[in-house]
């Protein structure tokens, strides 16, 4: 289901989702630490937390890394959108975590 019409997800988990959506790393991977989630979506930091847990109990994200020296979290947005760079052909890549996902890529470039 997409996360906007997944009935098991609050306005809070919505928002917490476009928060990590809107700054995507390297196609599906989102950096960003829970006060600038917090601050984008006008939420605690504990709504935050308590989100991102929901978001990841209903296979919407994927905990990548943690990086607990600075306090930043690198989680993988599940969703096929993310991840595919347009071109005129598809090829299997690799996800942060290792699973399989489709990348369009511009063959005359690569080549």
């Amino acid at each position: 289901a997409e996360v906007w019409t997944d009935s098991r997800l609050t306005g809070s988990d919505v928002l917490c989702y476009c928060a990590l959506s809107s700054v995507g790393y390297e196609g599906s991977v989102a950096r960003l630490s829970m006060r600038e989630i917090a601050r984008q979506a006008h939420m605690t930091k504990k709504q935050v937390q308590r989100s991102i847990h929901k978001l990841i109990e209903c296979c919407h994200l994927r905990g990548a890394a943690k990086n607990t020296q600075r306090k930043i979290g690198w989680y993988e947005l599940t969703s096929p959108v993310f991840g595919q760079k347009q071109g005129k052909h598809t090829e299997v890549v690799s996800a942060p975590s290792g699973a399989r996902r489709y990348a369009s890529v511009n063959v005359e470039e690569v080549a």
